[in-house]
Order: structure tokens, then sequence, then C-alpha cells
């Protein structure tokens, strides 16, 4: 799904790429890692891929609630956010 991102709370999952049928390790998040945030700003499809490597417990962030958090937001803090959102489309 491409509107969805997810908040590593405990474990640890590998983010990886297939190059040339070549797995190719990016990087390896644990507890409080953000992964797919691009996802919910741009909601483009990835190159990349999340696999747990450890049991983990994820929370998983929706657009909605990011769109919900928004529009109650303090109006600067709103404003600069839409503006770093911006650069990213």
């Amino acid at each position: 799904k491409q509107d969805i991102a997810f908040i590593v709370e405990e474990g640890q999952v590998e983010i990886f790429t297939d190059f040339k049928g070549e797995r190719r390790t990016l990087n390896i998040l644990g507890a409080g890692a953000l992964f797919g945030e691009l996802a919910l700003v741009d909601r483009q499809p990835r190159s990349a891929s999340a696999e747990a490597k450890t049991d983990a417990l994820l929370t998983v962030v929706t657009q909605q609630q990011v769109e919900e958090r928004l529009a109650d937001a303090d109006p600067i803090l709103r404003m600069v956010l839409f503006v770093v959102m911006r650069h990213f489309r």
C-alpha cells in the first residue's frame, strides 16, 4: 500500500532492494525508526522492500492520521510542514 508508513516499536527491520538479482541491504532499523514516510508525502511506489529480521512490533501510520493531526496543528507548524512536503512532490 502506498499511503502508509511504519514506526518500529520493537525488533529490527531490514530495508533492502534487489539489484540485478542480488539482494542489497540498505539499512537495518531498530526501535524508534520510521520507514515508508515518503509514501505519505508523494504516494509513489518504492523500489525497496522491508522484512522483519527479528520479532518486530510496528505501528502503522496512515495518511488519514497525518491529515487529521495536521488539521489540529499550530498554524505555524502546519505551514512549515506544508513547505517541506511540497519539496518532495
